[in-house]
C-alpha cells in the first residue's frame, strides 16, 4: 500500500477487520478465498482510482480498455501467480 491518505487507512483498517471477522462464519474453500482476496486486492495500487487513470490516459488504463483498471490488472496478475 503506497498510500498515506488517513481515510484511504481507516477504510483499509476496517476491510481488514472486517476480514478477520468473516473468516470466523466461512470455513474451507470460502476461507481460502477471502483469504487470497483480502492479500492481493491492493496488489500494483498506485495511489490513483481507476478514473484517474483513464483520464490520464495511462498505459494500464488502455491495456484494459478503460473498464475496471485496478479490478482487472490484480484479477490478470492473480492468474499469473496462481495458474491452477
Amino acid at each position: 500500500m503506497r498510500s498515506t491518505n488517513p481515510l484511504y487507512l481507516f477504510t483499509y483498517l476496517q476491510l481488514s477487520l472486517r476480514l478477520v471477522w468473516l473468516q470466523h462464519m466461512v470455513e474451507g474453500v470460502e476461507k481460502a478465498g477471502l483469504l487470497i482476496a483480502a492479500a492481493i486486492h491492493d496488489l500494483d495500487h498506485m495511489g490513483r482510482t481507476s478514473s484517474f487513470l483513464v483520464n490520464a490516459e495511462h498505459p494500464l488504463a488502455l491495456l484494459y480498455n478503460d473498464m475496471s483498471v485496478y479490478i482487472t490488472s490484480v484479477f490478470v496478475i492473480s492468474l499469473y501467480c496462481c495458474p491452477e
